[in-house]
C-alpha cells in the first residue's frame, strides 16, 4: 500500500459568501457590509462592464455607505495590476471588486493581493472558472501568464446579467468545466509527473 498519499495534507481557501440568483447584483452592498469589508471600495471593470453592472455596484454600495471609486481597464496587463495595487495603497482602499469578465477580475485579483486587502468577485459571463480561482491569467512583456493572487473572499454572480452575455462566453464555459473534468480523469497518477497535454483558454 502506497501509504505517502496518505500523509500529504492540502489547504484550499474558499468564498466565504456565494450569491448566485436574477438581481444578485443588488446585494452586493449587504454582502460586503456582512463581512465587515470596509468603507472604502476600489471598483475594477471596463467601460462596457461599468455600465452593465458597475454602476448598480456602485449605488448599492452607496445605499450601505460605502465609497467606491471607478478603475476602468483596458486590458489585463501587469501595467494595469501595478497601477491598480496603487490606487488601493495611495487611496486608502478597504477592498476591491473585479466587475466583468476575466480581464477586470483578474486585475482586481492581483492588485487586491498584492496590496493586501480582500477581493470579492462579480463576473458578468460564465465563460472561465477564474471568478472563484486564486490564479490571475496577466499580460506580462507580450506573453500570458499565471500568477498567484487571491480566492475572492465573496462571489455574486447574477444569472440575469450572465444570461444576456454573449452565447460564445457560456459555450466557452461549458468547454472549461469539460476540460477540468478531463484534466481530473488524466491527471497525477503513480509514476507519472502529473502534468496533462490539455491546454485550454477561453475568451476573455
Amino acid at each position: 500500500m502506497d501509504t505517502e498519499s496518505f500523509s500529504k495534507t492540502k489547504a484550499m481557501e474558499l468564498p466565504r459568501n456565494v450569491v448566485v440568483g436574477h438581481d444578485a447584483l443588488h446585494t452586493v452592498g449587504e454582502v460586503c457590509q456582512s463581512l465587515k469589508l470596509g468603507k472604502r471600495a476600489l471598483i475594477v471593470a471596463d467601460e462596457t462592464t461599468m455600465k452593465i453592472a458597475g454602476l448598480i455596484v456602485e449605488k448599492d454600495l452607496a445605499a450601505r455607505k460605502i465609497r467606491s471609486s471607478e478603475f476602468l481597464i483596458p486590458d489585463a496587463t501587469m501595467e494595469e495590476v501595478r497601477e491598480g495595487e496603487e490606487k488601493i495603497r495611495k487611496g486608502n482602499i478597504d477592498f476591491a471588486l473585479g466587475v466583468g469578465g476575466g480581464r477586470s477580475i483578474d486585475v482586481a485579483k492581483c492588485a487586491s493581493f498584492n496590496a493586501g486587502v480582500p477581493f470579492v468577485s462579480v463576473p458578468t459571463a460564465a465563460s472561465h472558472d477564474g471568478v472563484v480561482s486564486s490564479r490571475a491569467s496577466i499580460q506580462k512583456d507580450g506573453e500570458k501568464v499565471s500568477l498567484a493572487a487571491q480566492t475572492p473572499i465573496a462571489v455574486i454572480m447574477d444569472t440575469g446579467v450572465i444570461a444576456e452575455s454573449p452565447f460564445r462566453l457560456l459555450a466557452s464555459g461549458c468547454g472549461d468545466i469539460i476540460s477540468n473534468l478531463a484534466a481530473v480523469k488524466t491527471g497525477p497518477s503513480r509514476g507519472t509527473s502529473g502534468t496533462s497535454t490539455i491546454r485550454r483558454t477561453p475568451p476573455r
